[in-house]
């Protein structure tokens, strides 16, 4: 073959190569295109995005160091924080762009992955249905598809990323890129702590395929003989040397672990040794591995949430036990002839380790969303062990490539399908009720969301089916008192939220929601206990700030409120209701000067408030200080409120009446003070009634109103 034909084969095979890419990542699009439809859910996503007001407020120098000095949410991952702070900075809270980041993100981590299976092993077709598994499969759906699991599709992408660097790294050692290599993966525990298994899985990949670590050939006195040969403590040596290369990123692995328990634990979100027992846990944790072997073969009946069983089946047991023991054997003996079966089966094994419940975090049982990275090394053992079999067998060729694509069109199809049940939060919920049986917390969550419609009784009777199958559930306590206090049974709601505070005591929900079914009760001071300790526990959490203030300002302490209120405002400038109540705060103390601001800030926020338009309009019609008035944009600000209201809002046609009598229009000004004491006094509305009563004479005489305040 001549250079020129070289030349032309080669130029055709990067035309092949980069149509491969193409077509993997444009497939992927594709099969997640309908989650920009989706919306916010209520699970998690108010925590992370949807109602985070550090989120909400974009990429801000406090936001930087909230992200990486705050505990919230029982985590810490300040580089996912900033990355929703961007997208909000970018996009706004339009959820379908907070989606499609997600999917850019997977597609980035599905196209490193091709890139880098073919590169250390140099298997272009085996390479690319690895990663197209990887990408395509419906158990992916759960990452890809939730906004508050950005940290999964971040974290997987510096994953790949860290990968990368590692092989450049072992391709041309050099202290330089061995330092890229620990600060992508130091970046990468920044977004989650699922990268902790990284370093083990970086020792599997220098046995195979990189071929770091030589495995001797076994002697025949066995593995003891094997390992005390020439050849066997050669190997020993060699990967005492790799695990030393490799302790920098161990120690990183090692302060992740210590930061993501402690957090965690504080945050009660560690389940007690009392609640879930060691054996109890070994037992979930075998047959969840099972359980994810099975979903990667027959995907369905997916769900957000599996329940947590307080105990297994013994034929489960036992049959995960044979299949796990089974697999993990055959992975040994076939250490030299099939080394990416022992590969794939222990980064899979590996992998899992955070998650699989040894350390029990939340109340599932097994999540989906958990194996995003694991499977990637069950999917290294079906792609290299279905070519050793075509190899071995090339009559079978066709017929296993035929069921490979099908297999991957297949996991397109129901990806597209399980994207539809995130839609919103009702579908998915009624979907998850539907696959799952005796699910304590979809009951809840479903629940909530009817709640939030307003079918409260409906809510109720399932708030109470969760409690009676996790009687000492703090969630499903705190929504069942919402749910009495909205039907205004205010005892039974104190009962309910006083218990989920007693189950969780750093429930800064419940504490919140403590305060205000006490405030209603009008028993401020307990309710200002727990409105303190709802802002202690989180800073950041607006309400409970919001709630103090008007309990402040029901006790008479007028500067105690105001500050509340401006701390609300720091967090959110156009909070419409505090720049409402501090605004007319200010104006019961007659500081006008500071009240204009916020009354134009919250028509900023809102054009269309009525009432900062008729307090506005009052000010700029009746101030004594000409400085302060304007007739002109009073009747333009309170002419605009009468509209909104057609005509009947009494306050609204008084400002309506100053206005006109500060431009002289005095005829125009006893005709609408008129209507609104008409209205006023139809309605109950002695005050008004009282101030318009005098004012009438004032306009009768043709003289405009001032320093009469409403």
């Amino acid at each position: 073959m001549n250079s020129a034909q070289s030349a032309r084969q080669a130029k055709i095979g990067h035309v092949l190569l980069g149509t491969g890419y193409a077509l993997l990542g444009l497939v992927t699009l594709v099969a997640f295109a309908r989650v920009v439809q989706n919306g916010f859910l209520v699970y998690d996503d108010p925590d992370c995005v949807s109602n985070n007001h550090i989120v909400q407020r974009g990429l801000t120098w406090e936001g930087f160091v909230w992200a990486f000095t705050s505990t919230y949410y029982s985590n810490w991952f300040p580089l996912t924080w900033l990355s929703h702070m961007l997208d909000v900075q970018w996009f706004g809270l339009i959820p379908g762009w907070h989606h499609f980041m997600n999917v850019l993100f997977h597609a980035a981590s599905t196209l490193l992955l091709f890139h880098l299976l073919r590169r250390m092993t140099g298997a272009v077709w085996r390479s690319a249905f690895v990663a197209a598994l990887f990408a395509w499969h419906p158990l992916r759906v759960e990452s890809v598809a939730w906004v508050a699991e950005r940290k999964d599709v971040l974290c997987t992408l510096f994953w790949m990323l860290t990968l990368l660097a590692y092989l450049r790294y072992t391709e041309r050692p050099r202290p330089g890129r061995y330092l890229v290599t620990l600060v992508t993966f130091a970046l990468g525990l920044m977004t989650k702590p699922m990268l902790v298994t990284l370093p083990f899985v970086l020792l599997l990949l220098d046995l195979w395929p990189l071929k770091r670590l030589p495995w001797p050939v076994r002697e025949a006195g066995g593995w003891l003989a094997t390992l005390s040969s020439s050849a066997g403590r050669e190997m020993l040596k060699v990967f005492r040397r790799l695990c030393v290369e490799k302790l920098p990123l161990f120690v990183l692995t090692l302060a992740s672990c210590i930061v993501t328990f402690h957090v965690q634990q504080k945050g009660y979100a560690v389940a007690s040794i009392e609640i879930l027992p060691i054996p109890a846990r070994l037992a979930n944790m075998l047959v969840a591995y099972l359980e994810y072997l099975s979903k990667l073969v027959w995907p369905v009946n997916l769900a957000v949430i599996y329940p947590l069983q307080a105990s297994q089946s013994l034929w489960k047991l036992a049959l995960a036990i044979m299949a796990l023991g089974g697999i993990s054997a055959w992975a040994v003996r076939g250490i030299r002839s099939r080394p990416y079966v022992l590969v794939g089966w222990l980064w899979y094994l590996g992998t899992l380790v955070p998650v699989i419940g040894l350390v029990q975090i939340g109340e599932q049982a097994i999540a989906d969303r958990y194996t995003y990275i694991p499977m990637i090394g069950l999917g290294i053992i079906v792609a290299w062990g279905a070519d050793s079999v075509m190899n071995r067998r090339p009559a079978l060729r066709w017929p296993i490539q035929v069921a490979g694509v099908a297999a991957l069109a297949a996991c397109v199809v129901l990806t597209d399908i399980q994207v539809a049940y995130w839609k919103d939060s009702k579908t998915l919920f009624a979907h998850t009720l539907a696959v799952t049986h005796d699910n304590p917390v979809a009951l809840n969550v479903f629940g909530a969301q009817l709640l939030a419609e307003g079918k409260t009784a409906e809510a109720r009777e399932l708030f109470l089916q969760s409690l009676a199958l996790r009687p000492n559930g703090a969630g499903p306590r705190h929504c069942l008192g919402t749910a009495y206090a909205q039907e205004g049974k205010h005892d039974e709601a104190i009962a309910a939220f006083r218990e989920a505070l007693r189950l969780n005591p750093v429930f800064q929900e419940a504490h919140n929601a403590l305060g205000i079914a006490l405030l209603n009760k009008q028993q401020f001071d307990e309710a200002l206990q727990h409105f303190h300790e709802a802002a202690r526990l989180d800073p950041n959490f607006l309400e409970p700030l919001f709630n103090r203030a008007i309990t402040y300002q029901k006790l008479g302490n007028l500067e105690q409120a105001q500050s509340s209120y401006l701390q609300v405002l720091k967090l959110k400038p156009d909070h419409r209701q505090t720049l409402l109540n501090l605004g007319n705060l200010l104006l019961a103390q007659r500081k006008f000067a500071e009240a204009i601001p916020l009354l134009q800030q919250l028509l900023r926020a809102d054009p269309n408030s009525v009432d900062a338009l008729s307090r506005l309009a009052w000010i700029r019609a009746t101030h004594e200080d000409a400085r302060l008035r304007d007739g002109a944009e009073a009747v333009r600000l309170a002419t605009r409120a009468c509209e909104l209201t057609n005509h009947q809002n009494p306050q609204s046609l008084s400002s309506l009446a100053a206005a006109y009598a500060e431009t002289g229009r005095f005829d125009e000004a006893v005709q609408t003070a008129q209507n609104a004491l008409a209205l006023a006094r139809a309605s109950g509305q002695s005050g008004v009634a009282a101030v318009l009563q005098s004012l009438l004479p004032l306009f009768q005489a043709r003289t405009p109103c001032r320093d009469v305040l409403k």
